[in-house]
């Protein structure tokens, strides 16, 4: 048993020793170098935008390295631009508006609404009066049917208007319903998720880098229109 022992260091001994000559060797001809073949894999990613367009900045180019998150490209967002303007506000006009709801109708509205009951009955009463009148002297043969027409309409206007204004005075003595509530809320929520989906859609004209590697092919130059999907970049990491 001692004697493989004493065999096996030997063995491992002298494989040492000539493992140390061959790097001395190495090292005194100038060679620091170490030599390893095999085989390196490269993945490959192609990005491309989600919606056609018009390319307006491309960022990079073949053979440059990018970071992770790294502006690649943009296309033209212009209309984009304006439309998630455009659902702002119609966001923020719904919404003060459930917050008026909500906080009931001012002393202010109640006085106005007051004060147009009071002026349409106004209207309405001379109306009434002069349709009366007309209405006798065209019996008796004093004005033309045509006049007694002109009257009649404007009666039927004024009442029409003052009728609504004692029903706006109403509504707004009795501030808003649930229903009204509700539906507004409705509004508001359809409007903040059309915003959201603006928003959504305009950060997609815009393609990052997904890892951080080198560009090995660029398939497009700024100005060119491409379809959805179609790679613009494909990155290797």
């Amino acid at each position: 048993m001692k004697k493989r022992l004493l065999i096996a260091g030997l063995v491992i001994a002298v494989t040492t020793a000539v493992l140390f000559l061959a790097v001395q060797f190495r090292h005194e001809a100038g060679e620091d170098v170490i030599i390893v073949s095999g085989n390196v894999e490269v993945t490959e990613v192609d990005m491309g935008f989600k919606h056609p367009g018009r390319v307006t900045e491309l960022y990079t180019d073949e053979g440059r390295r990018v970071k992770k998150g790294q502006i690649l490209a943009v296309l033209d967002k212009a209309e984009l631009e304006s439309l998630v303007q455009e659902r702002k506000a119609r966001l923020s006009e719904a919404v003060v508006k459930l917050q008026e709801l909500r906080a009931g109708s001012r002393p202010q509205q109640i006085e106005k609404a007051r004060a147009d009951v009071g002026y349409a009955e106004a209207v309405f009463n001379n109306a009434k009066n002069d349709y009366e009148r007309d209405r006798f002297l065209f019996e008796n043969g004093a004005i033309s049917a045509r006049q007694m027409d002109a009257s009649e309409k404007a009666y039927q206007v004024s009442y029409s208007r003052y009728r609504h204004a004692k029903e706006a005075l109403s509504l707004v003595q009795e501030g808003p319903r649930k229903e009204e509530l509700k539906a507004q809320q409705m509004r508001v929520q359809q409007a903040e998720a059309a915003h959201r989906a603006s928003e959504a859609r305009l950060k997609e004209t815009m393609i990052y880098a997904p890892v951080s590697g080198v560009i090995l092919r660029k398939y497009v130059e700024a100005g060119e229109t491409v379809a959805g999907g179609m790679p613009v970049y494909t990155i290797g990491d």
